[in-house]
């Protein structure tokens, strides 16, 4: 069974049922009121009726004459037939009090009628006619003594069909709220097929790439926890690999065999990187290179008699073809002259136009304390909706929307630590960014 006919199975049928119980409450709903008001309506007309003829001692022929016009015009209004039963009498003894064909009669009050009415005013029945065009409503009430005792029971019978219409309605709306939720279902079935297929395909062509000996790539986590655990299982296999390649190039190297040049570029960027912070009153700094960052980048922090410094940033990519470990050793040597520039003993009033007036420079930021105690920040380009850098900040080569992502966990998240801060930022900035991201953090003064 493929994944698409399982959805589609399990989505439909889903659905369908969810449907089909609010179908089935909907008509109860719809059925229980309609029969509540066809039931009133009776009972009403049946009151009407027994307070009319309550006001009468006896029914005689002159009386019945006499109210012949009334009796006329409430049967016309509700096309109604009118019955009067006396207690104790026989059903072939019930007195009709309209003669005429073309309208229904009441059956004779049962004993569950007469035992209603002796606790209610009225009484009412629904009889389902299915062979004819109509079904028929009956209502009852009581005619009483002056002494309260159950002298007759007068009844009134109707042809109903809005209980058949009001059926039929129902019916035409639930036939197109189960069309519509099959549509849905089908809809988020398919939805989610083509989701998941397309998340098996990358994982699919990650392991096709890995089983080519491409280590270098990394897993985008996906919003299905059980693909994203057998994508990095793929990406713990990919590192296990690559760092068992990185090992035995070390033994070459060991085994002073001559490296290549991306080897060597990379060891010197993992060399430069790893250089211990300066003692003194510069703050705590955690770096990422985001998905390996740029060779362009650099970062660096420094403290001297004048201050502290820490910065971020990225040079122009050389316009001739240029040496990997070339390129390296050039952003390192513009960090150096940038750092050297701001703890200088007049250090310049923008010391990344200085620094672009050597190296072009393609962007940057840094932060800096005074020994005096004041603070400076600068940016590459400069921009006037640059925020303040604060004691616990970020400083990157990333878009703005990265570092303004970064700066907003921060503040979120004021009590985490940097480190533990800066892993979490990476995991979320390597879905859309590269680049450089140096957070730090300035220690209170004592």
């Amino acid at each position: 069974m493929t994944l698409r006919l399982r959805y589609h199975l399990l989505f439909v049928s889903l659905f369908a049922a969810l449907a089909l119980g609010n179908v089935a409450l909907y008509r109860s709903i719809e059925r229980a009121e309609t029969a509540w008001g066809l039931a009133e309506q009776s009972k009403g007309y049946a009151i009407c009726l027994s307070v009319f003829l309550g006001r009468e001692k006896a029914l005689t022929p002159e009386v019945m004459e006499r109210l012949q016009p009334a009796l006329l015009r409430l049967s016309t209004t509700g096309g109604l037939g009118l019955q009067y039963f006396e207690v104790g009498s026989s059903p072939s003894q019930a007195r009709p009090l309209l003669d005429r064909a073309d309208l229904p009669v009441p059956p004779p009050p049962a004993a569950d009628v007469l035992a209603e009415i002796e606790h209610s005013p009225a009484a009412s029945r629904f009889l389902g006619t299915p062979s004819a065009d109509h079904d028929l409503n009956y209502g009852y009430a009581a005619i009483r003594s002056p002494g309260g005792e159950l002298r007759a029971v007068v009844g009134v019978a109707a042809r109903d069909t809005v209980m058949r219409t009001r059926m039929l309605e129902v019916w035409h709306t639930s036939a197109l709220f189960c069309a519509l939720a099959l549509v849905t279902g089908l809809a988020a079935a398919e939805s989610l097929t083509r989701f998941t297929r397309r998340s098996i395909a990358r994982l699919e062509a990650d392991a096709t790439a890995l089983a080519h000996g491409e280590y270098a790539g990394t897993w985008e986590p996906l919003r299905v926890a059980e693909l994203n655990d057998l994508g990095n299982t793929l990406q713990n296999i990919a590192d296990i690999l690559q760092e068992g390649i990185r090992q035995t190039r070390r033994r070459f190297v060991q085994a002073e065999l001559l490296p290549r040049q991306e080897d060597t570029a990379a060891d010197c960027q993992d060399l430069c990187d790893a250089a211990p912070p300066p003692a003194g009153t510069g703050p705590h700094v955690i770096v990422r290179r985001i998905n390996r960052g740029h060779p362009e980048d650099f970062w660096g922090v420094r403290s001297g008699a004048t201050g502290w410094c820490v910065a971020a940033g990225r040079l122009v990519v050389p316009p001739q073809e240029t040496d990997l470990l070339e390129r390296v050793v050039r952003a390192n040597s513009a960090r150096d002259f940038f750092l050297g520039a701001c703890l200088a003993a007049s250090p310049p009033a923008d010391p990344w136009l200085q620094l672009s007036a050597v190296i072009p420079c393609a962007r940057g930021e840094h932060v800096g304390g005074l020994a005096a105690g004041g603070r400076h920040h600068g940016q590459f380009p400069s921009s006037a909706d640059t925020a303040p850098a604060g004691s616990r900040d970020v400083v990157g080569t990333l878009d703005a929307g990265s570092l303004r992502i970064a700066r907003d966990y921060l503040r979120q998240f004021p009590d985490q630590p940097l480190a533990a801060a800066a892993d979490k930022l990476s995991t979320i900035l390597s879905v859309h960014d590269r680049g450089l991201l140096v957070l730090y953090e300035i220690a209170p003064s004592p």
